[in-house]
């Protein structure tokens, strides 16, 4: 998974990082997989940082957390 510092080249051949993109504005963080409120029936989520335009990138819950502090935002849950 990729790390908040880890070098990114975007297909333009920009290269950059999560928090440099997250600091431009250019993120959106969301999440995928099961929201519903029995536990049991609830699939693993993943979590996910977009470029805007562009390209996703599956990250972990620390990652999430750090571009969240960083004021990245959330998209609405589906």
């Amino acid at each position: 998974m990729r790390g908040i510092d880890e070098p990114i080249v975007l297909e333009r051949g920009e290269r950059t990082s999560l928090r440099q993109l997250a600091t431009e504005g250019r993120l959106t963080l969301r999440r995928s997989g099961s929201y519903g409120s029995d536990p049991a029936s609830k699939t693993p989520t993943t979590l996910w940082a977009d470029v805007r335009p562009g390209r996703g990138w599956e990250i972990n819950e620390q990652t999430y957390a750090q571009l969240k502090a960083l004021g990245v935002p959330e998209e609405p849950s589906p």
